[in-house]
């Protein structure tokens, strides 16, 4: 008798068995057969067909229900007896109003749609508001409680009564000295040279030359010999007129010079900075809402749409800007006024304060889409992992460490500050360092004693590190826009490899592809391809003295991915590329979005050409006319149905609150069956 088998997708490796078991057990006229994917979609088509036919006629409930909570009265007349035709009609007739959108539209549509959505994402909300201003708020509150000194300790130490321990000693330069128990001096002749000095029993503690008026002491007799001496000679009139206020013998004191300490170790200048910093850590997060973009592929869906990548990083920006700037300076004004805070002093500290807050906002957040877009190649998560404790880490020790030695080390303030002013380059560092300039100046709110030209001098750095932080935010601008607007670097190839990979192949002995690559050929409207080349290098291990224990050698490899690839395609036609894996379909469809920059050819979207050499693409997709849907999943995971329709009608320049508008999209969800989802 006959019998069929049939194998679920994915088991095709349990072929071969099968067919060797059936071989074994004697069967005869074995084929094989295998359901291509067209007869998939046509099966498919036709039992959507039959069941949507079922629902028409009342025989079946499927799509009868409707969803709750949407309005369906644009539908009335499909279902009034309109039917499919009607349907169809609203889907692909342009009956709603297409408005072109102007740049701070576009610019209005990125900012709104990546901050809702970051403030549906877990941990957002705390990573970029609540601990940076938990960390501002402490850093002010803590200094306005700590009472701070700038000048040191005055040191006045107590006189220290002294006398000799000697039994006797010798003095010479005098006749005669009271003879008592508490110095028993002995008077004595003066020595005629160094050796004789000591030659006598007593040892001379010293003594007075008259002729030259000098005083000599022996320390090494005596810790107090000179005061001793001085005592003496200072009082030897008064011995010699027998005046009773020194009959008890020669005593003298001994007191230290009042001096004033170092200064102490200012814990203002290193900690209301840092916290300071760490309170607008959120404008560099966003190398995190950058990377999310990219790992969802909504840049390159943005681009096609209309919406450069430079108008979605300045959308980033602007996100950040409304919800962790904003309300950071506006609580630091007002919680440093309120605290009598020295950073809003009088004199143009507050002045200076502001600008340093506003020069440091505009130089540290392009350095974060600068990281996302050229640097770190990590997705969201794993980035989010690690990136804020390495971001803390090096915003704080660079500004400590200096802070730090700028006060140990004052021999070396020279030094230090010339250092200081090179690291100035780091807006992190500068912005700190202003602040730190600012507390510096004066420990008062209102100092009576502080004028304009001692805020503003050279010796604060306010001017300095706001004029830096500008000229760097400046040229970090201007690479980000660099970055952004240019297409992305083609695969560099050898002389040898251009003309092996680089240049496209002969297709002059097949007529099939000769005419394709005339008909891309024919004019610039509709999507064409023309010669499209594109390579890849990649670095594939080989080994290497095998046996020998040399180990593995990474050996550099090209692959071609397309090869010349020619294609037209015009109004109202499906066209179909076809091609196994690894054949180069996916190359060609992400070189005509600007993905990827092919080593040659041109391709023309809609009358509008870019070959190989131009450096910019946004043109091809700038009135919002291409559509391109990737194989792979390019959504939101926080937004719903709804507001993703939503958005992207937006960017097509539709009006949301317009009836035509309405009805063609309320169409195109009945179709793909997504109404009761638009609020998922």
């Amino acid at each position: 008798g006959e019998q069929q088998w049939s194998l679920n997708f994915g088991d095709e490796k349990q072929i071969p068995d099968l067919l060797l078991a059936l071989s074994s057990s004697g069967a005869t006229d074995i084929s094989l057969d295998l359901t291509t994917l067209e007869a998939v979609f046509l099966k498919t088509g036709e039992d959507d067909f039959d069941e949507g036919n079922e629902g028409e006629d009342g025989n079946s409930e499927v799509g009868s229900r409707e969803p709750d909570n949407i309005d369906t009265s644009a539908d009335h007349d499909i279902e009034d007896g309109h039917g499919i035709e009607e349907q169809q009609a609203r889907i692909w007739e342009r009956r709603a109003t297409i408005s072109p959108i102007s740049y701070m539209r576009k610019y209005r549509i990125v900012e709104h749609f990546v901050r809702t959505n970051a403030f549906k994402m877990k941990g957002s909300i705390f990573l970029n508001i609540s601990m940076p201003m938990l960390y501002m708020i402490v850093g002010l509150v803590v200094v306005s409680l700590i009472p701070i000194s700038t000048e040191g300790e005055t040191i006045t130490n107590p006189p220290i009564k002294v006398s000799t321990p000697w039994t006797a000693g010798e003095f010479f330069g005098v006749d005669s000295l009271p003879n008592n128990s508490i110095s028993p001096l002995q008077p004595v002749s003066q020595p005629l040279d160094i050796a004789s000095y000591f030659d006598s029993y007593l040892p001379a503690i010293g003594g007075h030359f008259a002729e030259n008026l000098t005083l000599s002491y022996a320390p090494n007799v005596d810790n107090f010999a000179l005061q001793f001496g001085a005592s003496v000679v200072a009082n030897y009139s008064t011995w010699l007129g027998n005046s009773p206020i020194l009959n008890d013998g020669i005593a003298t004191s001994v007191q230290q010079l009042p001096y004033v300490t170092d200064s102490p170790f200012r814990f203002d200048l290193l900690f209301l900075p840092m916290m300071l910093s760490f309170g607008f850590a959120g404008l560099a997060f966003t190398v995190l809402d950058v990377l999310l973009l990219k790992g969802n592929n909504i840049v390159e869906l943005f681009r096609v749409g209309g919406i450069t990548e430079w108008t979605t990083y300045l959308g980033v920006t602007g996100y950040k800007l409304y919800t962790t700037f904003a309300p950071f300076f506006i609580v630091a004004i007002i919680l440093g006024l309120a605290l009598k805070s020295v950073l809003f002093g009088n004199c143009g500290r507050w002045l200076g304060t502001i600008l340093i807050m506003f020069g440091y906002a505009y130089s540290s957040t392009p350095i974060g889409l600068i990281l996302a877009k050229r640097f770190i190649k990590g997705d969201y998560k794993e980035v989010a992992n690690w990136f804020p404790g390495v971001y803390f880490t090096f915003v704080a020790l660079p500004y400590v460490a200096w802070s730090s030695a700028l006060q140990a080390v004052p021999s070396a303030q020279d030094v230090i500050l010339i250092v200081g002013d090179i690291l100035c380059i780091i807006p992190f560092f500068a912005f700190q360092r202003g602040l730190g300039g600012v507390i510096f100046v004066s420990t008062e709110f209102n100092d009576g004693n502080l004028s304009w030209e001692d805020v503003w001098a050279f010796d604060t750095r306010i001017w300095y590190t706001i004029l830096v932080m500008v000229a760097v935010g400046s040229m970090e601008w201007l690479f980000l826009y660099r970055l952004t607007s240019r297409r992305e670097p083609k695969t560099k190839l050898t002389g040898d490899e251009v003309a092996e990979f680089g240049t496209p192949r002969d297709v002059s002995h097949d007529p099939d592809v000769v005419e394709e690559r005339e008909r891309s050929r024919k004019d610039d409207e509709g999507i064409n391809a023309r010669d499209v080349v594109k390579a890849f290098a990649i670095q594939k291990k080989t080994k290497k003295g095998a046996g020998l224990g040399w180990g593995n050698k990474k050996e550099r490899v090209i692959k071609a991915a397309a090869k010349g690839v020619s294609f037209g395609v015009r109004t109202n036609e499906i066209y179909a590329l076809l091609g196994p894996n690894g054949a180069g379909k996916s190359t060609i469809m992400n070189s005509l979005a600007s993905q990827l920059t092919p080593e040659y050819g041109e391709i023309s979207l809609g009358g509008i050409v870019c070959s190989e050499s131009d450096l910019h693409t946004d043109h091809l997709y700038h009135d919002g006319n291409v559509s391109f849907c990737p194989q792979f999943d390019a959504l939101f995971l926080k937004k719903t149905v709804d507001e993703h329709v939503k958005f992207y009608a937006a960017i097509r320049g539709l009006d949301w609150g317009a009836d035509a508008t309405q009805e063609h999209l309320n169409a195109i969800m009945k179709l793909l069956e997504l109404e009761e989802h638009r609020t998922k």
